[in-house]
């Protein structure tokens, strides 16, 4: 599939892959890929998803953004939010909708004020608990070592803050997730479901976590419905 790629900084990784199939787009979905913050997994991650979206018709920005060790929080929300505002800035009259995947979902949660849906996909919500129970292979504590406070976490985490300016946002999360526990989504719906924004919740009974992003599962017909 034919893209432009599209720089929003002077690094590397500060690009996102534009396909649009239309001039003046009236609707853009925004992808942010997850890897627990590590350089290892890239947009590359997100290419099943690409050709789905592509394939129906819509428009499409996939971001890249700076992560490792070497870019430490909040250089990835950083990014992310460039990124969208030059999307914006670029197609100011088009609905943003935005897509992200684990620690694409922390991203997507952080920067939903500035886009009209988010969805998060197995998102990592509680960077805190994620530190507790050492998960993606001890993430946390790799990724945050040079400045590992309790403080830091807790900015670093959506669960602690509410949701505003997004018209509604998609939490979608598998019960036998062992990289992004459910427990900490069930918590993060909780805490939102206070506030002013409506989040939906689709819990499924099975959905391994890299399983959630292969657009030939069952439930993205409904999350083309919710889009809709």
């Amino acid at each position: 599939m034919e893209y432009n790629k599209i720089t929003y900084g002077p690094n590397k990784d500060q690009f996102y892959k534009l396909y649009l199939q239309t001039e003046i787009p009236n609707k853009l979905i925004i992808l942010v890929h997850g890897g627990y913050w590590r350089n290892t997994v890239n947009l590359d991650s997100l290419q099943e998803l690409e050709t789905y979206f592509v394939e129906k018709g819509y428009n499409l920005a996939t971001i890249e953004y700076r992560r490792g060790s070497e870019h430490q929080w909040p250089i990835p929300c950083e990014d992310v939010t460039a990124a969208i505002k030059d999307i914006k800035q670029r197609y100011s009259g088009a609905e943003l909708i935005t897509i992200g995947h684990s620690v694409g979902g922390q991203l997507v949660l952080f920067t939903s004020n500035l886009v009209d849906k988010t969805i998060a996909l197995a998102p990592v919500t509680d960077v805190n608990f994620t530190y507790q129970h050492k998960l993606g292979d001890n993430a946390v504590e790799e990724y945050y070592a040079k400045s590992l406070t309790e403080k830091l976490l807790a900015e670093a985490s959506p669960i602690n803050y509410e949701l505003t300016g997004v018209k509604k946002v998609l939490v979608v999360q598998g019960k036998d997730d062992n990289r992004v526990l459910v427990e900490t989504s069930d918590n993060y719906i909780k805490k939102q479901n206070t506030g002013t924004v409506p989040v939906d919740y689709l819990r499924l009974s099975s959905m391994p976590h890299t399983e959630i992003i292969h657009p030939n599962k069952p439930f993205w017909n409904y999350v083309l419905n919710w889009i809709e």
